[in-house]
């Protein structure tokens, strides 16, 4: 589904602004005229980023094959410039209307890089409360059809799992219990800026990232 929907928190990125209203978290760290990388609000570790599509869109699986394939090729540029050890886990939450609790508030498609020692992709499949099937790895959205979905890849496997239940945020509430700090999976409750900042030095090889570098 692609059009005119009711944006939120991603407006200016289909917009075509430079950078979001937010000081913090809408700097980006990379822009290209197809998608635009910023660190997530709610970083409940440093490393982790966001490659949003500019295109207007609720899902990736939504979104036209080009974009899914630009979103992915950045991601995972995105990926190599954050090596330092970790593995790197890509996932987004995949809804098919506006307000669902899968989209987690937001109501634009993104895709989570995040570059950690957890193995999400464990966490995830052993969860029972949703399907998952391995995906092709070419165009893993492509399988998805007309239902919500949560997608995940690390290690060159990638999942499709279609929730049982939809639950808002349902990949930050996997990395907030492996983190050891399981009330801190709600990005509107628990910023969590210092790992923003982290995540743009880190990304950057500098200090702080500011509106006026």
């Amino acid at each position: 589904m692609t059009g005119n929907l009711s944006l939120k928190r991603f407006d200016w990125v289909v917009q075509g602004s430079l950078v979001g209203p937010d000081p913090i978290c809408d700097l980006p760290v990379l822009t290209t005229a197809d998608a635009i990388v910023v660190p997530t609000v709610g970083a409940i570790v440093p490393n982790w980023l966001l490659v949003i599509p500019r295109t207007c869109t609720l899902s990736l699986a939504a979104a036209p094959t080009s974009v899914r394939h630009a979103v992915m090729k950045l991601a995972e540029e995105v990926a190599q410039r954050m090596e330092g050890g970790e593995s790197t886990v890509f996932f987004e939450h995949g809804p098919t209307k506006s307000g669902s609790s899968v989209g987690c508030g937001v109501d634009q498609a993104h895709l989570h890089v995040l570059s950690t020692e957890f193995d999400v992709l464990s966490m995830a499949l052993a969860d029972s409360r949703v399907d998952w099937s391995q995906a092709d790895g070419d165009d893993p959205w492509a399988q998805v059809g007309n239902a919500e979905y949560y997608f995940i890849r690390s290690g060159g496997r990638a999942y499709v799992g279609f929730p049982r239940v939809g639950e808002s945020q349902y990949f930050r509430r996997h990395v907030a219990r492996a983190a050891g700090v399981p009330w801190q999976w709600d990005y509107k409750a628990w910023p969590n800026h210092e790992n923003v900042r982290r995540t743009y030095e880190r990304f950057n090889g500098t200090k702080t990232a500011s509106r006026c570098a």
